[in-house]
């Protein structure tokens, strides 16, 4: 005996189908939101932003991760750039000067009792110049 299909049940797997389409094509076009640093506050925790500031200060860590702190008039964020990242992302770490101007995106996370932004690609650090 063959189970009878129903067009319910065929109009719920398509919309399913549809809905999980729609899901995937909207993620690939997602675009950080630009945001200026003064801006930063911990609703923005989860949320993908792009900021620009200055280098501030450079941490270089033993295991390889570099961590910036970048500023904007009297505004500061950090930016982990860890060693796994760095060889992926293939940054030209002579171009991270102190001074120099920085076009971050990435996600707003919170350590420490203090924002950060965690690039995920490549294209989401860019050095401008100083």
């Amino acid at each position: 005996m063959k189970p009878k299909i129903s067009f319910f049940q065929i109009v719920c797997v398509a919309s399913s189908i549809l809905g999980l389409l729609l899901l995937y094509f909207s993620a690939l076009n997602a675009k950080p939101r630009e945001v200026s640093l003064n801006e930063l506050d911990e609703s923005l925790v989860g949320r993908s932003v792009t900021v620009r500031g200055f280098i501030n200060r450079i941490k270089f860590h033993p295991d390889g991760h570099i961590f910036l702190t970048i500023s904007y008039n009297k505004t500061k964020v950090q930016v982990p750039l860890f060693s796994s990242f760095l060889s992926s992302a293939k940054i030209d770490v002579g171009k991270i000067k102190v001074g120099r101007v920085v076009v971050v995106s990435g996600t707003v996370d919170l350590y420490k009792n203090q924002l950060q932004i965690i690039p995920r690609k490549a294209e989401d650090v860019k050095i401008l110049g100083g």
